[in-house]
């Protein structure tokens, strides 16, 4: 927009002034003539938008247009598809009014690229180590402490419960074997986090209803239909613990939804937790496959 006095529509270019003069000639709501100029009843966007795809099937576009003041409230709805490009609904609208009565509408738009009800999946993880019991190690009663009637590496139980391992006891020329004094171990804790758009949210199956797989075990990485990990990842997260690698399944642990455009698009945030080789306990949190389901639903 070039002049600040001016508007451009198209290729055209409408003076303010002339606008106001325009407008002050609008008793009893006359309609003009080609003569009289275009009184701008319908939005005119203005020209050199542009609509923005992150890389992930989101799309964005913020668009300004041109039009009669009286006409701004019943022309923009939030939730109301762009002409041009059917796929973008607005989010947002502003106006601002000058005495002409000309109006500029600022307006933002998202969506979602052609052929896709849902944006890739992004995700981010976070790999630590937690301090667990030693006694809760999966190896406790095998190769560490045994038990109270057959008890390893020097060991010391009271009433069935452990205690400590006695001092000293081991080959003290091997003292990464050596379990004097240990009380705890570090368990690999490795959590995701992740997000992305949808418009699949009404009718059966629709995204929304990620929701009620909250606590849920899955051994893909899939909840609700949806992948939220990606078989790469499940990949390399699954493997053989002898070889380091500590993580069974998945816990869906957080979901979370964000409205836009009146409904019409959503952001639906998640945060899954990975198991140790043990695997989520199934006596404690249901399946997503009901096939695997030991938790049974109580009696009322």
């Amino acid at each position: 927009m070039g002049d600040p006095k001016k508007f451009t529509f198209g290729t055209a270019q409408i003076a303010e002034s002339t606008i106001s003069e325009l407008t002050s000639k609008a008793v009893g709501r006359v309609k003009y003539t080609k003569a009289h100029g275009d009184r701008l009843r319908k939005p005119v966007a203005q020209k050199d938008w542009t609509v923005s795809n992150d890389g992930s099937g989101l799309l964005t576009a913020s668009i300004v247009f041109g039009m009669d003041h009286s006409q701004v409230e019943k022309s923009f709805t939030t939730g109301m598809s762009f002409t041009s490009i059917p796929r973008l609904y607005l989010n947002k609208a502003e106006s601002s009014f000058g005495s002409s009565g000309f109006a500029r509408v600022s307006t933002e738009w998202v969506g979602i690229v052609e052929g896709q009800d849902r944006t890739d999946i992004k995700t981010e993880t976070s790999a630590t180590l937690s301090s667990e019991p030693v006694e809760t190690h999966p190896n406790f009663k095998t190769k560490l402490g045994g038990t109270e009637f057959a008890p390893l590496n020097g060991a010391r139980f009271e009433k069935g419960n452990f205690k400590a391992f006695a001092i000293p006891y081991g080959d003290i020329t091997k003292p990464d074997l050596i379990l004097t004094g240990v009380k705890s171990y570090y368990e690999p804790s490795v959590s995701i986090r992740g997000h992305f758009f949808t418009v699949k949210v009404t009718g059966p199956g629709n995204d929304l209803e990620l929701a009620g797989s909250i606590g849920k075990i899955s051994n893909t990485g899939k909840w609700n239909g949806i992948q939220l990990i990606t078989p790469r990842e499940v990949s390399a997260y699954s493997g053989d613990p002898d070889k380091g690698t500590h993580l069974k399944n998945y816990l869906l642990t957080s979901v979370s939804f964000e409205e836009f455009a009146a409904g019409k698009v959503y952001k639906i945030n998640f945060e899954i937790q990975l198991s140790g080789d043990r695997g989520w306990n199934r006596l404690l949190y249901y399946h997503e496959d009901a096939s695997l389901n030991k938790r049974t639903v109580p009696v009322v």
